[in-house]
């Protein structure tokens, strides 16, 4: 038993890595979870080992490098817990701090070394075994419930080619996250709304979506229904029970039976909404994920070593989203016979803002602060024109276009603000824009257009709206007046 005690420091620094995967199920992918408990292993098992070497007693070892492995790992919170309200002199003294903290934990080592009796030490090592065991299986058993919700039916429709399906337009969806669209006129961008228009574009000013979250409302507008109608009931609704039904969807159940092909551009963030997905290779032309290293960024999400790897490019999210327009800028030139359908989800404008309106770089700190949201919006608005220009230059004359955001800049008192979206859409001369309307909301917009593209009959929804809380799953209706 005091030989399985000595595996204490790997059970205790592996629950911060358990933890974050089971608060981010869904947006890390499995493969990731495991290689992070790979490589914290291996850092644990060479720091204990290489302590030994020269301390020559295990115990105070692994003591004295759980010590320092938390206070390292912690720092991030420790330093902005400090500094947080000396913002404008942060940059200025985060290296200071952290080689401060280091010299600091070295000194908290060494006087743990030669002023703690070793029983205290063999003792607490035996105790640390047995709660870092207990802790471990809790968070393992609650990941394991998580991931078995992992599940959803396979849809009813056969997944035969329709044959003659020449005549179908391909189909460009571009989903640009936290886009408020031109309702509201602070943030009202006229240029861009002028380029849509000049480009071809019906804008519906006062579409809205059903939903104030990412996880609730992509689901419920790629299913074309409320997320109660096809999750079952509970008191709570965790994102997690949601994300399968991004993958496995009505939306592509019907361009599948219809013969579609299908191009996938999408941020790593939904990596295990798309991991879930039962649309075949030989139905997928491309799919492609940016770069982000979610393996780095679980390995940091709170370390001190974050301070020396935040402009890294497996960490820039600036440079997702440049990758993320350049791939979907290949997409559309891609050939095919069949007609196809074109998928992006980008995080822009959803925060971080990375640039203001004429391209200069935000400060670090400056990043998550609301009010540079509408000139990063314009910075934004312009590399989507770029991105249309591009798409219809190459695309099919039948070819429609539909560009339109998921929830708007989350104001939990301004309903008006967090619902009200952009919604643009192109189509050719044989489709009506008159049965569109300008109120269209994201669980009904694939029934109009499946409608009118292939002249389904979806009945319409009555419009509803939910809310929801970060990290709070219970969703709540809301009782909208006549203005909203």
């Amino acid at each position: 038993m005091d030989t399985l005690c000595l595996f204490y420091p790997v059970l205790l620094c592996l629950i911060p890595v358990h933890s974050l995967f089971a608060q981010n199920v869904g947006e890390i992918a499995i493969k990731d979870y495991y290689r992070a408990l790979i490589i914290v292993t291996a850092i644990v098992a060479a720091g204990c080992s290489g302590l030994n070497f020269f301390i020559n007693d295990i115990y105070t070892s692994e003591a004295i490098f759980c010590i320092n492995f938390f206070a390292i790992l912690y720092a991030n919170y420790v330093f902005i817990g400090l500094f947080s309200q000396y913002k404008r002199t942060l940059n200025r003294i985060k290296f200071f701090f952290c080689i401060s903290y280091i010299i600091l934990s070295v000194i908290i080592s060494v006087l743990f070394y030669l002023f703690v009796p070793k029983i205290i030490v063999i003792a607490a090592s035996k105790t640390m075994f047995f709660i870092a065991g207990i802790i471990s299986l809790f968070v393992i058993l609650d990941i394991m419930v998580k991931l078995s919700k992992f599940k959803c039916e396979k849809p009813e429709k056969a997944f035969d080619n329709v044959e003659n399906n020449k005549d179908y337009p391909d189909i460009y969806h571009i989903l640009a996250d936290g886009h408020c669209g031109f309702f509201n006129p602070k943030y009202c961008d006229e240029e861009f709304k002028k380029g849509l228009e000049q480009r071809g574009f019906c804008i519906c000013q006062l579409a809205k979506s059903n939903y104030n979250f990412t996880h609730l409302s992509v689901p419920s507008m790629l299913n074309m229904d409320y997320v109660y109608n096809f999750i079952s009931r509970e008191k709570t609704l965790l994102p997690v029970k949601c994300w399968p039904f991004y993958a496995k969807n009505k939306v592509f159940d019907e361009l599948k039976t219809r013969g579609y092909l299908f191009n996938f551009v999408f941020h790593k963030l939904f990596i295990n909404m798309h991991r879930y997905n039962y649309i075949g290779k030989n139905d997928t032309i491309n799919t492609y994920i940016s770069s982000s290293n979610s393996i780095t960024a679980m390995m940091c999400f709170s370390s001190i070593f974050r301070f020396f790897i935040t402009k890294s490019k497996k960490l820039n999210y600036k440079h997702d989203i440049e990758d993320l327009l350049a791939r979907y800028k290949k997409v559309v030139k891609v050939k095919t016979n069949q007609p196809v359908y074109n998928y992006m989800h980008i995080l822009a404008p959803h925060p971080p803002y990375f640039k203001e309106e004429n391209g200069n770089d935000l400060p670090l700190l400056e990043q998550n602060n609301p009010k540079h949201y509408g000139a990063y919006q314009k910075f934004i608005n312009k590399k989507y024109l770029s991105l249309i220009d591009e798409i219809k230059k190459n695309m099919k004359p039948n070819s429609i276009i539909l560009i339109h955001s998921d929830h708007s800049l989350f104001e939990e008192n301004n309903i008006n603000m967090t619902y009200h979206i952009l919604f643009a859409l192109y189509f050719p001369e044989k489709y009506k824009y008159d049965n569109i309307p300008q109120d269209i909301t994201l669980a009904n917009s694939f029934r109009y257009l499946f409608n009118e593209i292939f002249k389904d009959n979806y009945p319409i929804l009555n419009n509803e709206f939910y809310k929801t809380k970060p990290y709070e799953y219970k969703i709540e209706k809301l009782d909208v007046t006549e203005n909203f």
